[in-house]
């Protein structure tokens, strides 16, 4: 297994279609990107988007949140 931290763009691409296969269960962070990407909320410089893979398959999503937000991390 590997850990690999990604820009939102980045992220959008790789993990989007993970995502969307239940996208109401993932709804939060697809917001979460969609805003980052759109520019409508900036990205903090203290906030991650981590996807861990086994081979080429992805087996987590998750969003670490930057420390000045509300404590949110989003796993999905």
């Amino acid at each position: 297994m590997r850990c690999l931290v990604e820009d939102p763009a980045t992220f959008a691409v790789t993990a989007g279609a993970w995502l969307r296969r239940e996208p109401v269960l993932h709804n939060v962070l697809l917001t979460l990107v969609a805003e980052r990407l759109s520019g409508d909320v900036p990205l903090s410089g203290d906030e991650r988007f981590v996807r861990v893979v086994d081979g080429d398959a992805t087996v987590l999503i998750k969003r670490f949140a930057s420390e000045t937000e509300s404590g949110l991390t989003q796993t999905s």
